[in-house]
């Protein structure tokens, strides 16, 4: 069986952070929100979230998707269903999934994740932009 981004994430973080991969995980998570949440282009997309509820989703969400489904389990909604009234009620884009991205990326870059496994990560969720167009 081959290495999944997870595993490989958790051996960083084991290495680098002396945290286990889950501990790890919520770390990022935590700190990805605080970035979105402090993003202009992004807060009113959060007004009045239940965001431990969003935590812990994307928590589970990273988890099973970084570990090509082999980690946990994940019984949310797709991308498309999860964030379709946002997208009608308050015209969220594709353009703000790139800045949710950008703000993914940042967050590793401060918890200096390498290079490769920042790229693996967006090469992960670059493919779900495709949800947050008109015609997905």
């Amino acid at each position: 069986m081959s290495e999944t981004l997870f595993d490989r994430l958790g051996q960083w973080s084991q290495a680098s952070l002396q945290l286990s991969g889950d501990d790890a995980l919520n770390a990022v998570v935590d700190a990805f929100y605080s970035k979105v949440l402090e993003d202009p282009r992004l807060v009113p997309f959060f007004e009045g979230a239940d965001i431990a509820a969003l935590k812990r989703h994307q928590f589970n969400f990273m988890r099973f998707a970084f570990s090509e489904g082999r980690v946990g389990s994940y019984s949310g909604r797709n991308m498309r269903q999860a964030h379709e009234r946002l997208m009608r009620e308050k015209g969220l884009t594709g353009t703000h999934f790139d800045y949710v991205a950008e703000d993914l990326v940042g967050t590793l870059q401060q918890f200096k994740v390498p290079q490769d496994i920042i790229d693996g990560v967006v090469a992960a969720v670059s493919p779900l932009r495709v949800h947050f167009e008109p015609a997905a």
